[in-house]
């Protein structure tokens, strides 16, 4: 798994491209300076420059994350008319992020663990705002009747944990691309959803600016 595709232009500077790396080579207690600076392309010194730990680095690389993230899903949300449709650009857009985004997204499920404890609350409460965003358009779809299900927070919770997964298995170099990703295509059937797309014309319209991540 290589730490330097995928990332957000111009926001990932060089100490963060050299500690993404290191993190998904060796995890955050295997890493060390000493490495991230390699990879980084400075010396020791030069990487205290900019950071003062590790920790620091892995905060930073986490806030670039949910940021990116929570600005994507909200422009998705957005494009939506209806919760159904909010509903299916949102998911589309997280399957989307956690493919195209999988460097940051897998350190961003595998590290929670390192965080010192005020840095992993603040990541968890936004974390609960983005699973909110889902939340909201399935409760309001299983109140109007267009989603079949008794339990919606526990139906969003699931199809929020499935995308997130995507980090874990997928690979750039695989069979399928991002695209192409069952999660991450409009015409994918929800077993407790009363319609298979959102768009009741039949005509599938254009992918949100989540869509263009690569």
């Amino acid at each position: 798994m290589g730490g330097g595709a995928n990332v957000p232009a111009g926001r990932v500077d060089a100490p963060l491209r050299g500690a993404l790396s290191s993190l998904l080579w060796f995890g955050e207690h295997g890493a060390t300076m000493r490495a991230i600076a390699e990879r980084a392309k400075l010396s020791v010194p030069g990487l205290y420059h900019y950071y003062a730990s590790k920790q620091e680095m892995l905060v930073a690389l986490l806030e670039i994350t949910m940021t990116d993230l929570r600005s994507r899903t909200e422009a998705a949300q957005d494009e939506g008319r209806d919760p159904v449709e909010r509903f299916t650009l949102i998911v589309e857009c997280l399957a989307l992020y956690h493919t195209h985004r999988r460097e940051l997204a897998f350190v961003g499920a595998t590290e929670m663990r390192s965080l010192e404890p005020q840095a992993r609350d603040h990541v968890a409460s936004v974390r609960r705002g983005e699973q909110h965003l889902v939340d909201v358009e399935v409760e309001a779809g299983a109140k109007s009747g267009a989603f079949r299900t008794e339990q919606p927070h526990e139906a969003a919770r699931a199809v929020v944990t499935m995308c997130t997964a995507l980090a874990q298995w997928f690979r750039h170099d695989g069979p399928r691309a991002p695209s192409t990703s069952p999660t991450s295509t409009s015409t994918s059937p929800w077993p407790w959803s009363g319609t298979r797309h959102p768009d009741r014309s039949g005509r599938r319209r254009p992918r949100p600016t989540c869509g263009d991540v690569g």
